[in-house]
């Protein structure tokens, strides 16, 4: 989620970002750590690739939300 983040950005956020797969992201970071959630429109099945962890398949049910924190890369 967060390793195309140019490196002047030192921090930053957005809120409601869609993505082709359905679900909705709110993404945070700061110079040391960034924060995900995620909330599912619908039924979907996306791999997830955050920082510092091995890339994972997760289902997610509409309306179901996940967060990750994690050092920023």
């Amino acid at each position: 989620l967060f390793p195309a983040l140019p490196s002047r950005w030192q921090q930053g956020r957005f809120h409601g970002l869609r993505a082709r797969c359905g679900v909705t992201m709110d993404l945070e970071w700061d110079s040391t750590q960034c924060r995900a959630t995620l909330t599912a429109q619908r039924e979907t099945r996306i791999q997830l690739d955050f920082p510092h962890c091995t890339p994972q398949n997760v289902c997610l049910r509409a309306g179901e939300t996940i967060c990750l924190c994690g050092e920023r890369p």
